[in-house]
């Protein structure tokens, strides 16, 4: 059973993902979907642009797969830039 702390931020962040590991992004959906039920108002769990998920696209698929008002993304453009998804004339 997942256990949240009492107090926290409104705001918490996290990666997504390791090497190897199968169905990440199964995994990340199952995970902000059990996070997303427990969430008090006024809280939302952050999905960030990072390791397997370093695409605005790959966070996007993550993030509609969830449904969640609670359940949000963290833009660190640098990474979606280094997989080519922003080009030096966009940013």
């Amino acid at each position: 059973m997942l256990r949240l702390p009492r107090r926290w931020a409104p705001l918490r962040a996290g990666f997504g993902g390791v090497e190897g590991q199968d169905d990440p992004s199964g995994t990340a959906i199952r995970r902000l979907s059990e996070i997303a039920e427990r969430l008090r108002p006024r809280r939302t769990d952050l999905l960030e642009t990072h390791d397997l998920f370093l695409t605005g696209a790959a966070v996007a698929d993550v993030l509609s797969a969830v449904d969640s008002p609670r359940v949000g993304a963290l833009w660190d453009l640098v990474n979606p830039w280094r997989a080519g998804e922003i080009s030096s004339a966009d940013s």
